[in-house]
């Protein structure tokens, strides 16, 4: 869902204040993942077990947001993000996930 957005983030510098146009697929992805964090938010969590499984690899980081309904566990939300050079050979990342 997010694949169209991730490459906006490609090449970005600290404190970067350059416009973005969003292309359309990168709108609508913004948009589905503006409506399904809405939906998530109308489930009645307070109900709900949650659990936030992340992972991470010397080429990316990714994490799933399931809950628990009717002894299953679907993914409500899914995130996943490409490292840069810099962040993959950092021990920051590695140390702190």
């Amino acid at each position: 869902m997010y694949a169209p957005l991730n490459k906006y983030l490609s090449d970005v510098k600290k404190r970067d204040k350059a416009h973005i146009e969003l292309i359309t697929e990168a709108r609508e992805a913004f948009e589905n993942s503006e409506n399904s964090r809405n939906s998530l938010a109308e489930e009645r969590l307070p109900r709900c077990s949650l659990s936030l499984v992340t992972n991470i690899s010397d080429l990316a980081i990714g994490s799933v947001l399931q809950l628990k309904q009717h002894g299953h566990w679907p993914e409500h939300a899914y995130f996943q993000s490409r490292l840069s050079q810099t962040e993959a050979v950092s021990s920051a990342y590695h140390d702190d996930l």
